[in-house]
C-alpha cells in the first residue's frame, strides 16, 4: 500500500511556535485476479419488528440467501434476529458447517413486537468480539424498547463495544432515523445505506460483501512521532480496499526553531494485509525555522479541503440538532455561514445546491435526511480525524473491477435462489 504525506508548511518562522497540519494519504492497489484471501467473518442483525413485515422482510430473505450463496465454505458467518427481544438464531461458524441451519432460519424469519436496537447491537458486538467481524444491521425503525435508546447511548455502546468488530447500518422506511444510522456506522468503522427499496437491498449487501471481498488492509494505525520517537498523535484507521484511497488529517504542534533550525519527525503507518502479514511505511516530517515573511503561507489544495470538510461537517452537526428542534431558519444559517467560510469550489456547490435546500422547509428537511446523514458519514462523524472518504468519492463512487463483476452476480436473477427453496 503506498502511503505518502503533504504537510502546509515546511517552513515556520523562527521564535514562533506553529500549528502544522498532516495530511497522510493511503493507497492500495487494483486487485489483480483472482487473490488468495483469509475468511471473511460477518454477522447480519435483523429486525423482525411489526413494521419490517411484508415486502421489507421479503426483501431481507432475499438479500440474505444471495450473501449465503457468494460467501466461501470457510467464511464464518451466523444471524441475530430482534424485535423486543433478541435472538442470535446462529452463532457465526464457518459456512460449510451451518449452511443448511442458515437457510432454513432465514426462510423462518416472522414479524412482530417493538425494536429493542441497543439489546441487538450490544449481543452481535459480543458475538463479533473474538474475530474481526463485520456486524450488519438491517432496521426500519427508531429504538424504543430496552436500556439504550437515545442516539447518544446507542453510540456510545458501539464505540465501546466495536473493539475487533466493525458495524455497518442499513435503513428502511421512509421515518428511519438516518443520522442514528449513519453514525452507529461511523462510530463503528463500517458503511451506512439508506434502502428506499426491495432492490436497493439486493445493491446494498453486494457493496457490503463486495468491500468484505477486496479488503486489502485492515488494522490501520498512523502514529506521529517527534525527533526523539515520542507519540505526539494517533489515529486508527477504517479498512482500506483494494484500489481504494484513504485520507488521514494530523495536527502538529510545531516547536519554537531557532533561525536556520531544522528538525524531522516520522509518521509511521502500520497494517495487516489480506494474506495476515504485518506491514509498515515510515513518513518523514520536515520542518525549518526562518524570517518572518519566508515561512510557507499557502496551503496545498489537499489539506484545504479536509480543513474544509471539518468546518462543513461541524456546521451540518449544529444544523442537525436546530432543524430536529424545529428552528430551520437557524439551521439554515448556520450552513450559510459555514458556506461563507470555505474555500473548496466543488464542497460551496454541493452546499449550495444540495444541502442547504434540505432547510427550506419540514417536508424538504425529510425527503432529503439520506443524502445528509450520508455526508456526515463520509466526512469522518465526531472523529478527530477528518477525511475518511471526499465527498467528491462519496458522490461519484467508484467501484473496483471485482466489486462490480460480484455486484452483477449478485443482482442478477437466481431462479434457483436458496432463500426461496
Amino acid at each position: 500500500m503506498d502511503a505518502r504525506i503533504e504537510q502546509s508548511q515546511l517552513r515556520v518562522v523562527a521564535g514562533r511556535g506553529a500549528r502544522v497540519d498532516l495530511l497522510v494519504t493511503l493507497s492500495a492497489p487494483e486487485p489483480t485476479g483472482v487473490e488468495a484471501r483469509r475468511p471473511v467473518r460477518i454477522l447480519p442483525v435483523v429486525d423482525v419488528s411489526g413494521s419490517m413485515e411484508g415486502t421489507k422482510i421479503e426483501a431481507v430473505r432475499k438479500a440474505l440467501g444471495r450473501l449465503i450463496t457468494h460467501l466461501h465454505r470457510d467464511d464464518q458467518v451466523g444471524l441475530v434476529a430482534f424485535d423486543h427481544a433478541v435472538r442470535s438464531v446462529v452463532v457465526p461458524r464457518p459456512l460449510g458447517e451451518v449452511r443448511d441451519p442458515l437457510l432454513f432460519a432465514v426462510r423462518s424469519l416472522r414479524c412482530g413486537g417493538e425494536t429493542n436496537l441497543g439489546a441487538a447491537i450490544e449481543l452481535a458486538l459480543e458475538l463479533g468480539r473474538a474475530a474481526e467481524t463485520r456486524v450488519v444491521v438491517l432496521t426500519d425503525g427508531r429504538a424504543n424498547r430496552g436500556r439504550d435508546t437515545t442516539p447518544g447511548a446507542l453510540r456510545d455502546l458501539v464505540a465501546a463495544r466495536a473493539t475487533s468488530c466493525s458495524l455497518s447500518a442499513f435503513g428502511f422506511g421512509e421515518d428511519c432515523d438516518h443520522v442514528l444510522l449513519g453514525g452507529l456506522a461511523e462510530e463503528g468503522g463500517g458503511a451506512y445505506a439508506y434502502l428506499p427499496s426491495d432492490e436497493a437491498v439486493l445493491v446494498a449487501f453486494a457493496r457490503e460483501l463486495g468491500a468484505l471481498l477486496t479488503t486489502y488492509a485492515t488494522g490501520i494505525e498512523i502514529t506521529l512521532e517527534d525527533p526523539a520517537g515520542r507519540v505526539l498523535d494517533r489515529a486508527v484507521v477504517p479498512d482500506v480496499l483494494a484500489g481504494q484511497e484513504r485520507q488521514v488529517l494530523l495536527e502538529l504542534r510545531a516547536p519554537t526553531l531557532e533561525l536556520g533550525e531544522q528538525v524531522a519527525g516520522h509518521v509511521v503507518v502500520g497494517w495487516t494485509m489480506a494474506s495476515g502479514a504485518h506491514a509498515t511505511r515510515v513518513l518523514t516530517v520536515a520542518l525549518e525555522g526562518v524570517h518572518s515573511g519566508a515561512e510557507d503561507r499557502l496551503l496545498p489544495a489537499a489539506i484545504v479541503r479536509v480543513l474544509d470538510e471539518r468546518v462543513f461537517l461541524a456546521a451540518l452537526s449544529e444544523a442537525e440538532g436546530l432543524a430536529g428542534a424545529g428552528a430551520l431558519s437557524a439551521a439554515r444559517d448556520v450552513v450559510r455561514r459555514a458556506v461563507s467560510a470555505l474555500r473548496d469550489a466543488d464542497l460551496i456547490r454541493l452546499a449550495i445546491d444540495h444541502v442547504l435546500p434540505g432547510y427550506a422547509s419540514a417536508h424538504a428537511h425529510h425527503t432529503s435526511s439520506g443524502l445528509r446523514a450520508s455526508t456526515m458519514v463520509s466526512l469522518g462523524g465526531r472523529s478527530d480525524h477528518t477525511g475518511v472518504h471526499s465527498l467528491d468519492r462519496l458522490l461519484r463512487r467508484k467501484q473496483t473491477t471485482s466489486q462490480v463483476h460480484l455486484m452483477q452476480s449478485f443482482l442478477r436473477p437466481d431462479p434457483s435462489d436458496p432463500a426461496k427453496r
